[in-house]
């Protein structure tokens, strides 16, 4: 019998794999996952199981309704696991990181941590977002500069985060911060996971703006930001 190549092998199997638990219902994140496996398959077994395995925890968290505390630490393992076989995965960084900001944001920030510990530079996302978490779930001030300090060596950093990081060195977070943040991370993500997040947070933001605030001007933002956010 002929001997078969071990990188066509990987990718068949992967196939295969992916057939059986990849439904039809995922979203375009997932759609988009799954056309690329057989690209990142082909690096080794082990990022082969992570992609494996990062199908399995989108399809997860798409199916859970509620993030509740056994639901945060169950994507917690999963993505610790994700990263420990392709510590290189960076989308699986970011995702967990948002997902699990508002019920443990402990465990976002350990796995971001994680992120930028074993990709150093590769990426604004990881520590803006672990610098938004810290400041405004944790309050734990220095520890958002700090993150903040390392999201603004990016080249490709936006200039909102430059602009928080100088706010952030001297204030105590706001309601006009948080709603600059989330904005800009609305607006600059590519990922349409990471949007959907982002847009919960905005609603809910903006809904309590316009509930307790008496700035007029911060009212009117909100409101134009859930017109956006509606169209």
């Amino acid at each position: 019998m002929a001997k078969i190549n071990r990188k066509k092998l990987a990718i068949l199997i992967l196939v295969c794999l992916v057939i059986l638990l990849v439904p039809c219902s995922l979203t375009i994140d997932k759609v988009r996952v799954a056309a690329n496996l057989s690209e990142r398959g082909a690096l080794g077994f082990n990022n082969l199981m992570a992609d494996v395995l990062w199908v399995e925890t989108i399809q997860y968290m798409g199916e859970a309704k509620k993030i509740t505390d056994e639901i945060a630490t169950t994507i917690y393992q999963k993505i610790e696991r994700i990263t420990d076989l392709d510590p290189h995965f960076i989308m699986a960084y970011r995702l967990a990181g948002l997902t699990l900001s508002n019920k443990r944001p402990e465990l976002s920030i350990r796995i971001l941590s994680k992120g930028l510990e074993n990709n150093p530079g590769a990426s604004w996302e990881i520590p803006f977002y672990a610098g938004v978490i810290s400041y405004f779930r944790l309050e734990d001030y220095r520890g958002a500069v700090r993150y903040l300090e390392a999201a603004t060596t990016h080249p490709e950093c936006p200039d909102f985060i430059k602009r928080f990081l100088a706010r952030a060195t001297t204030e105590v977070g706001s309601y006009k911060d948080a709603l600059l943040l989330w904005e800009g991370i609305y607006e600059e993500t590519e990922s349409p996971t990471e949007r959907g997040i982002a847009a919960r947070h905005l609603i809910r933001l903006c809904s309590q703006i316009m509930e307790i605030s008496t700035d007029r001007n911060l009212v009117a933002k909100a409101k134009a930001i859930l017109r956006k956010i509606s169209e």
